[in-house]
């Protein structure tokens, strides 16, 4: 079960960092190339509180390329509902900015 949870992170890291490149394109005009330059963006756009466990999601999601090892693949798990709270803020600020 943990390991499917972090494959699910995985691809939810991904997709966030990615709508947030397209959004933040579209919508702000800004351009980013990566997912720690699209979180940098978002705060300066407010599309997103200037937090920095959203740069810590960029750490764990280069920790789960190490899923091999246990202490790491746990780290990774314990910290997986504060990453999907993380990802909801980013539709619920968007679907508002909209508004």
């Amino acid at each position: 079960m943990r390991d499917s949870a972090i494959q699910r992170f995985e691809i939810s890291f991904e997709l966030c960092w990615k709508f947030l490149k397209a959004y933040l394109e579209e919508q702000h005009n800004a351009v980013c190339t990566s997912p720690r330059t699209c979180f940098r963006s978002a705060f300066r756009h407010g599309v997103i509180d200037n937090d920095p466990f959203w740069i810590d999601l960029t750490v764990l999601r280069n920790y789960t390329v190490h899923t091999y090892n246990e202490q790491l693949a746990d780290y990774v798990y314990s910290r997986l509902a504060e990453a999907a709270r993380h990802f909801r803020a980013v539709l619920a600020a968007a679907a508002i900015e909209r508004d």
